[in-house]
């Protein structure tokens, strides 16, 4: 019953943590004039920025040895050419296939303090965490935080980092290259007559009686919004829960799920409701990968093409 897009990819928790990448704000030195008239290239330290806790971080010099805790922060570091830089990673941070060799610190739930240390960082890109941040800020290293919460925040971050790290350039084509990339795929939708819109459950995780999905105000949702379908979910605030009842009542065309491997994963006692689905009914539930749909990093471009030709099978062809 259900298509295999992708491999599966099980935990929640790691999906949860993977929503969050680090930076905001601007650098408050602007580049000197070179006498020419023109800025000179490259970041002038030291720098303060206010990252998303509304916390100003003051970083000295240029880093050179950086620690980052979310597999979406390390994946921008390497997409803008400054993997060598990158001393320590999360537990889970697992492409690109250079990450795995990288030393462990442990992740938000287990953090390996000492670990930490001995890996000397100067600066600490990390997630939202009430428990692990405030630790981290103890040991004395400057700990940036970010969680962009749509596309356009995810490119901004992206640019920002070319600030933070003195690789403007780089970010910048990486940045650039993505809008557009998103807006030809935005485009070949674009054309989706009003009728043949999707309506899309997109299944996060569920537990016995208890279900969980993406409502407005997340990067899932803006993905979907962005591929010109419905979330069924978009009445809803940011990750939530939601009723079987709820998702029976509007019967979406499409499911998308990272959490099932088969349509017998889901609970036995709601299987008789699932079936009453048009997804179900009409065989169009799809297993995206975790790891590039959960991620706001560089591969939201490929998350946003898996997507569409999960929702509009011909658009693309």
């Amino acid at each position: 019953m259900l298509k295999r897009k992708s491999p599966f990819a099980l935990l929640v928790l790691v999906f949860i943590i993977t929503f969050a990448v680090a930076g905001c704000g601007q650098p408050a030195a602007d580049a000197p004039d070179n006498g020419t008239g023109q800025q000179q290239a490259g970041t002038v330290y030291p720098i303060t920025v206010e990252d998303d806790r509304g916390v100003e971080v003051t970083i000295a010099s240029e880093p050179q040895r950086i620690i980052t805790i979310a597999p979406s922060n390390t994946e921008i570091l390497f997409a803008i050419g400054v993997g060598d830089r990158i001393v320590g990673v999360d537990n889970f941070s697992n492409y690109p296939d250079e990450a795995l060799s990288k030393e462990r610190v442990g992740d938000v739930f287990n953090m390996n303090y000492e670990k930490v240390v001995e890996l000397n960082p100067d600066l600490i890109i990390s997630v939202h965490s009430q428990d692990v941040v405030p630790e981290l800020e103890k040991l004395g290293v400057p700990v940036y935080v970010k969680d962009p919460q749509n596309i356009d925040q995810v490119i901004d971050t992206v640019r920002l980092y070319g600030e933070l790290l003195s690789v403007e350039e780089q970010a910048e084509e990486l940045a650039s290259s993505m809008e557009a990339e998103i807006a030809a795929l935005m485009e070949v939708v674009a054309g989706i007559p009003e009728a043949e819109r999707v309506s899309v459950y997109y299944e996060v995780w569920w537990q016995e009686s208890s279900l969980m999905t993406a409502g407005s105000g997340t990067f899932i949702d803006d993905l979907i919004t962005r591929a010109n379908a419905e979330n069924i979910a978009s009445d809803l605030a940011g990750w939530t829960t939601i009723s079987l009842e709820t998702i029976v009542e509007r019967d979406p065309a499409v499911i998308l799920t990272t959490f099932q491997e088969t349509i017998d994963g889901f609970d036995q006692g709601q299987k008789q409701a699932w079936q009453d689905i048009s997804a179900v009914k009409h065989d169009r539930v799809y297993l995206l990968n975790q790891d590039i749909v959960a991620r706001p990093g560089p591969r939201l471009v490929e998350a946003l093409q898996s997507i569409v030709e999960c929702l509009y099978p011909d658009a693309l062809k």
